[in-house]
């Protein structure tokens, strides 16, 4: 039995009437853990319905595209805004396992090696935050 890869999609704000996507490079598999019980899913008021998952990505020749090689202070970004959400799904294979966006915390240089600090924050959290 073959192990499925862990892949991280971005939706990309280049401001197209279509969504596009890109892939973004990771270290390692994603950690998702699902443990919400039917009484949490059940009772919307549980403030306990966040879920967000802290990542460093590497500063690879498609997460540095997608970023806009943010670390470089003497670029200028044409669709990356570090203050806009950007749409994100961690897929098993094909199969969806989170659905949330993506936020960019930091961005670090060290020896001439990128590294992306970013968060990924459930949806579902902010669709209870949003209703109240």
């Amino acid at each position: 039995m073959s192990q499925q890869q862990t892949v991280l999609r971005v939706q990309t704000n280049d401001n197209s009437l279509l969504p596009n996507y890109e892939i973004l490079d990771l270290y390692s598999d994603i950690p998702i853990k699902l443990n919400k019980s039917y009484a949490e899913l059940q009772d919307i008021a549980k403030k306990n319905t966040e879920y967000s998952i802290g990542l460093t990505l590497p500063g690879s020749k498609s997460n540095n595209r997608f970023f806009e090689n943010f670390f470089n202070v003497d670029t200028q970004s044409l669709y990356f805004n570090v203050t806009k959400r950007n749409n994100c799904d961690v897929l098993l294979g094909d199969e969806p396992l989170f659905r949330g966006y993506l936020k960019l915390n930091k961005v670090s240089v060290l020896n001439s090696k990128i590294e992306y600090d970013v968060t990924l924050y459930s949806t579902i959290a902010n669709l209870f935050g949003a209703i109240g």
